[in-house]
């Protein structure tokens, strides 16, 4: 029996995935020296874009593994592991041979060598997290169906508030408030791994109604475009780069969580196909995006083209839809599915 699809968790899959988009996208011309108003423009977008994207794609990946009966020790081996393996081990030496040009014995050597060393092309690094994601998925199954709500609550309080809002007020205040944690070692958790158990956490304690949902939306929504504005404001001053919107910050913990219950609360658990193959098509679309925008910026074609704002986002929906088409193709050949992470029986 197939499972049932977990509709909102497919629609903010395809929105994680334009948000990463637009950060690759503004952070072309956000990385050069000088600060203009273009300048302040990619900033702008990169921080509000930057800060809950990848994040989300965490929570979302914690929603559906860590509550999923199938992802047994057995599967982990036999599936889930061979699957990323595959596609790591395929796009790290496309991306490597695409950005050396050369193919030689020794060039692919050092490719293999760069592989075990996590040394990889800029976006392949989320691969390697998901590896270590799903080796750690059986025990965190188990850990997550014995808490209680309370539980739930009181393990993940503790953990965002050492690793994610302390380092994060430490630098809005520029005043060194970790020194109040590292003495207690114990409390040094993964941010990431929080984010993971998030999203089993919301999507089987947490239930808003529409109001609590759009209210929280909007309370994230607003503290995270003031920050983006007041880094740019720092910037300005100090003539520097200054973000205030970082992946372990507070404002994204509240805009995740925002953003995972707006859907839920919203979206109506009634499959739609267009819905469901898009997302399905999510993890190609991720593995293929940076040939087509590096392919883009070749022919000058960049978010400075207009408003960068604007621009970014176009170019990242453009970006999106050629990267879903070549996905789509690629996923009706049997042998090339894999390569986007789709088995044979999707």
């Amino acid at each position: 029996m197939a499972k049932k699809r977990v509709v909102y968790l497919d629609v903010l899959r395809i929105l994680a995935i334009f948000g990463v988009i637009c950060i690759h996208v503004s952070a072309e011309n956000w990385y050069i020296p000088g600060i203009d108003h273009n300048w302040l423009m990619n900033s702008y977008i990169n921080s509000v874009m930057g800060a809950w994207t990848v994040p989300l794609f965490i929570t979302i990946s914690g929603a559906l593994l860590l509550d999923n009966p199938h992802f047994t020790y057995q599967n982990l081996f036999k599936k889930y592991l061979p699957r990323i393996l595959i596609c790591l081990v395929f796009w790290h030496f496309f991306y490597y041979f695409y950005v050396n040009k050369i193919f030689t014995w020794a060039n692919f050597y050092m490719g293999f060598k760069q592989l075990l060393l996590g040394k990889t092309y800029s976006h392949l690094w989320y691969l390697y997290l998901v590896i270590g994601l799903y080796l750690l998925t059986p025990i965190l199954k188990k850990m997550c169906e014995a808490l209680t709500k309370k539980d739930f609550i009181y393990f993940l309080t503790i953990g965002f508030t050492t690793t994610a809002i302390i380092p994060w007020l430490n630098n809005l205040l520029n005043y060194d408030l970790t020194r109040f944690v590292y003495p207690y070692y114990v409390f040094n958790f993964n941010y990431l791994i929080l984010f993971y158990l998030l999203g089993y956490f919301l999507k089987n304690h947490i239930n808003l109604n529409k109001k609590q949902a759009i209210s929280l939306f909007a309370i994230a929504f607003l503290l995270i475009n003031l920050l983006a504005l007041y880094g740019n404001y720092k910037a300005i001053k100090i003539n520097n780069h200054v973000s205030y919107c970082s992946a372990n910050s507070i404002v994204t913990i509240l805009m995740v969580i925002a953003l995972f219950l707006l859907a839920k609360t919203l979206i109506k658990n009634k499959e739609i196909k267009f819905i469901t193959l898009l997302s399905n098509l999510t993890f190609g679309v991720y593995l293929t995006h940076f040939v087509i925008e590096k392919t883009l910026l070749d022919y000058g074609i960049n978010s400075n083209i207009m408003n960068p704002i604007l621009g970014t986002l176009l170019i990242s929906g453009t970006i999106m839809t050629i990267a879903y088409i070549i996905s789509f193709v690629l996923s009706k050949i049997p042998i090339l599915k894999k390569l986007i992470g789709l088995s044979n029986k999707e």
